[in-house]
């Protein structure tokens, strides 16, 4: 019986991720995820104890990191590419007339 619950229960939770098993210790596997703990990494370093982090920090880096251009989306960030948008990231330099 204990077989057959076990063989079950993996079956139901394999439809619901589609057949996709991520090992422990694997960072390999999850690269998306670990790419993106990364950059968390940036704001709230290892050891940070998040019971002190507020949650307009929080907030604060999930925008800075969705405002990031991206080299795989072509430099565009992922707000950009989600919303369809067009953001300007540099400050437009005004004209400076030369001397001669």
């Amino acid at each position: 019986l204990h077989k057959l619950l076990k063989y079950q229960l993996n079956r139901y939770i394999g439809s619901l991720t589609n057949g996709v098993h991520l090992n422990p210790y694997h960072s390999w596997e999850r690269g998306l995820n670990e790419n993106t703990n990364g950059l968390l990494r940036q704001y709230f370093p290892k050891g940070s104890d998040f019971t002190k982090v507020t949650d307009a920090e929080v907030q604060e880096s999930v925008e800075k990191i969705n405002h990031r251009p991206r080299k795989c989306l072509d430099f565009k960030s992922p707000h950009e590419v989600f919303f369809g948008t067009v953001l300007s990231y540099t400050k437009r330099v005004a004209k400076v007339a030369l001397r001669s």
